[in-house]
Parts: C-alpha cells; structure tokens; sequence
C-alpha cells in the first residue's frame, strides 16, 4: 500500500528544493553579469 501523505511530501518537497535551487542560479547569474559589466566599465577607463 502506498503512503500518499509521504509520496505527497516528497513531491512538494522535492519541487520547493528545485525552485529553490532555480531561484539562487538566477540570483547568480544576475550577480556575476554586474560583477562583469562593473570590471568592464573599469578596464574601459583604465585604457583611456
């Protein structure tokens, strides 16, 4: 017999950590892009 309460936690569980793990990438990529523009900018101004 199947546990439908557990099946069902593991499920929402395992989607809240996917979501999760979703959310901190975007955070990264988002991060870095303006750790990147920033050293740009600055390698720009240090060449004039």
């Amino acid at each position: 017999m199947i546990d439908w309460n557990l099946a069902l936690q593991i499920f929402i569980s395992g989607v809240s950590i996917v979501m999760l793990v979703m959310f901190m990438l975007q955070i990264t990529v988002s991060v870095s892009s303006i750790v990147v523009r920033y050293f740009e900018r600055h390698l720009e101004k240090a060449k004039e």
